[in-house]
């Protein structure tokens, strides 16, 4: 990892102005989110930028609230292009085929840029260092409500630049890695094939290990330059059919590294994967989900051996006893019943 001076970047281009990128934002039936989410790059200081909203078969009237703001816009060329339902993945897809610029953020519907946030990627993107990476991601703060994002204060800019999409995640603080905050080159997106169509969850974290040798990753590291909106209590990730979704997702990642079709050396492979599997065990626990959390850790035991991780092996699947002990530690909670979910 190698961190450089953001200074460097303002003597290259001191407004942002010679460094633009196209945003792509798929959307699906969010009007009032979508009516937020646009609303920074209708201002004047997102001039330059190509935005892409892929309306993914709505049945509401999101397509004409993009519309409407399209026209209104001072700032960013906002273009909407319609298609059937087709899924997060092949919405973002489309968006790349219709974007116009070299470097293409991805964004969702439902998180929001903040104030600073196009004039910070302009200027990164204009760093000479940048010019060598292939893929990006931008650090994001996470909220509920949108009220939350003007209490967010701009920190000083800190870029950091890794060899590998792999070493990024294993190396990198970031605490965001998802498709609403990465970017990539067109030409290294299209050569990858884009995101697979083979599921709706997860697309993202496999178009990631497929991206592995692709070339350097650059990470905006400060300050955050979105919101990424949290999923409320009753939301589908917070639901049963959540839960079946986050276990087929995870089913589906372990599966494709063990069949060998991610790149890259096998224990830095392994490491993070397994490191993915225990993020999500560890969300089902604290979310009171007690036997999706000790479904998906079994399917990820052999993971686990496999990356060295003994932690994963013993103690994670004690946290409801662990919890008691360092509640701090070890989230964990019970259902609303009264009994483990």
């Amino acid at each position: 990892m190698a961190s450089f001076d953001p200074d460097a970047c303002k003597a290259v281009s001191p407004d942002g102005a010679g460094c633009s990128f196209s945003v792509v934002i798929p959307v699906y039936n969010r009007p009032d989110h979508v009516r937020a989410c646009l609303a920074p790059f209708l201002l004047p200081e997102a001039s330059g930028l190509d935005v892409v909203v892929v309306d993914d078969g709505s049945t509401d009237e999101t397509p004409e609230v993009v519309r409407a703001l399209a026209t209104q816009s001072r700032g960013a060329t906002i273009r909407l292009v319609v298609q059937s339902n087709s899924g997060p993945g092949p919405a973002r897809n489309r968006g790349m085929d219709e974007a116009l610029n070299d470097w293409v953020v991805f964004h969702d519907s439902d998180d929001i840029w903040l104030p600073w946030g196009v004039g910070v990627m302009k200027n990164a993107l204009a760093c000479p260092e940048a010019a060598k990476a292939t893929v990006l991601f931008i650090e994001a703060v996470r909220f509920h409500e949108n009220a939350e994002l003007d209490r967010v204060t701009e920190a000083p800019v800190a870029l950091r630049l890794h060899d590998t999409l792999l070493d990024m995640r294993l190396d990198d603080p970031i605490t965001t890695v998802s498709s609403c905050n990465v970017g990539f080159r067109r030409s290294v997106f299209q050569a990858l094939g884009g995101f697979t169509g083979a599921v709706r969850h997860s697309e993202d974290t496999d178009l990631f290990y497929r991206a592995n040798e692709c070339g350097p990753v650059l990470v905006i590291g400060q300050p955050a330059i979105m919101g990424y909106r949290q999923s409320l209590p009753g939301s589908v990730t917070q639901t049963n059919s959540g839960d079946a979704i986050r276990y087929v997702r995870t089913r589906f990642l372990i599966d494709r590294n063990k069949a060998g079709l991610y790149p890259g050396p096998a224990d830095k492979r392994n490491l993070a994967l397994a490191r993915t599997v225990a993020f999500t065990v560890r969300d089902y626990f604290a979310e009171g989900h007690l036997g999706a959390a000790y479904r998906v850790w079994w399917q990820g035991v052999g993971l686990f051996l496999a990356a060295g991780q003994w932690s994963s092996v013993v103690k994670l699947p004690l946290t409801p006893l662990l919890h008691y002990l360092r509640p701090g530690r070890y989230r964990f909670r019970w259902s609303r019943k009264g009994g483990p979910a």
